[in-house]
């Protein structure tokens, strides 16, 4: 997740950050429906088109 868009509670569960692109965290519990972890949602996107989407995600 990029930098920018986490909570600062969520800043706080980032459990991996890639050396080539420190900008970007691994964090825990960010999947489709909450991008940004759990305390976030896809509510007012739902207008937004899909990107970067995995095989799982799809056929969830």
């Amino acid at each position: 997740m990029f930098h920018l868009l986490l909570s600062k509670e969520m800043k706080k569960r980032v459990f991996h950050s890639p050396k080539e692109t420190p900008w970007w965290f691994a964090v825990e519990g960010a999947y489709w429906k909450h991008p940004e972890g759990p305390d976030s949602s896809i509510v007012e996107r739902m207008d937004h088109s899909d990107v970067h989407l995995s095989w799982n995600d799809a056929m969830a």
